[in-house]
């Protein structure tokens, strides 16, 4: 990290109580963990999203609220778990979604709190940098609320650690599971082509799932595992996302030699088959990609090393790939889930210009 990275962190966690100011379009957001006072543990702690540029500029933090306003509510996360902090983007395009806790900082052993006590919350974050926490959950309760994904910001669903899929509608203070059959702990939720997918390291949904057909909203919904995905012995699939129908990316956390770090896989004569695997120099989870304008894949991903220090890597799929950190973490702090700023509406894409832009982002 160089002296301006590092005197760019700390002014973002100085910014972090500041007003937000609108997402400029085509960069990066992060979850951050802690403001950098505290160690991190299994207590809740402030979360922000820090805005940075591909090339690693800070260009804002937003912190999320740790006091109840009106129908918002608090949102913190956990300073220690591995599997919490998933950003998605909207099908859409247009907002960040997040999953946390209503709880204020400094509350213990938070992933284990029941929802009696500590409502989950389901976060909605638009183009202008607004938070929106008014919906909340009593799933997941005595356990963590991992992920939420959006079709178009009315609607979500939640994984975590029990309880299965959730479904939730905006502004809402309740959720129902909607599978019927398959793992009740899972990962990462997504939405590609349409069709909701889910990840998940639990018995014999090892693997990417879809859930049921389409963006199902109704119980009894039945998971199936993408044919292929669970073949490698020792993974743990978090983050994923398609290219097109036949390619597939998955980011796996296993230390397994050969099995860790970004695994791409493709679609031939109907099972998904592993073709190589991009390993960093520690552990990643979360991550987000786009197209350049070679038309190759450009992977954003949050790492940790095994000193515990976090960074934003890229890597660009073309030859033999390497990762390139773009911006590092300060002391006593974690990225978590890493996203595209959102688009603007449909309507006014062309008056803006960007009509191209979302073409070219990670496709859910």
């Amino acid at each position: 990290m160089t002296k301006t990275m590092t005197a760019l962190a700390a002014l973002g966690m100085i910014a972090g109580t500041a007003v937000a100011g609108p997402f400029g379009q085509g960069n990066l957001v992060v979850i951050r963990v802690g403001d950098g006072s505290t160690a991190l543990s299994s207590a809740s702690f402030s979360t922000f999203l820090d805005e940075y540029t591909p090339a690693g500029a800070l260009v804002q933090s937003i912190p999320m609220p740790t006091a109840l306003s009106g129908a918002n509510k608090r949102f913190t996360t956990s300073g220690n778990s591995t599997s919490e902090g998933q950003l998605a983007l909207s099908r859409d395009g247009r907002y960040l979604t997040l999953g946390g806790y209503d709880a204020a900082p400094g509350t213990a052993s938070i992933g284990t709190t029941s929802t009696t006590t500590v409502l989950r919350v389901m976060a909605r974050v638009g183009l202008d940098g607004v938070v929106d926490t008014s919906t909340s959950t009593t799933a997941f309760s005595g356990n963590q609320i991992r992920g939420v994904i959006s079709d178009d910001g009315s609607q979500f669903w939640s994984a975590g650690g029990n309880n299965g899929i959730q479904f939730a509608s905006f502004g809402g203070n309740s959720s129902f599971q909607i599978n019927g059959t398959g793992s009740t702990n899972n990962r990462n939720v997504n939405i590609s082509g349409g069709q909701l997918y889910i990840s998940s390291g639990s018995a014999t949904n090892r693997g990417i799932n879809t859930v049921g057909t389409g963006l199902p909203t109704t119980n009894g919904q039945v998971m199936t595992l993408l044919p292929g995905t669970a073949s490698v012995t020792g993974s743990s699939p978090y983050d994923f996302f398609f290219v097109g129908s036949d390619l597939l990316y998955i980011a796996d956390d296993s230390q397994s030699a050969g099995v860790g770090g970004i695994q791409k896989w493709q679609l031939q004569s109907g099972t998904w088959t592993r073709i190589a695997t991009f390993q960093p120099n520690g552990r990643l989870r979360q991550m987000t990609s786009t197209t350049n304008a070679a038309g190759q894949v450009v992977i954003y991903t949050t790492v940790v090393d095994s000193n515990g220090i976090a960074s934003i890597q890229s890597l660009v799929d073309v030859g033999t790939p390497t990762f390139t950190t773009v911006a590092t973490a300060a002391t006593n702090t974690l990225f978590r889930g890493i996203e595209f700023t959102p688009i603007p509406a449909p309507g006014s894409l062309a008056l803006l210009g960007l009509g191209g832009l979302i073409a070219g982002r990670r496709r859910r």
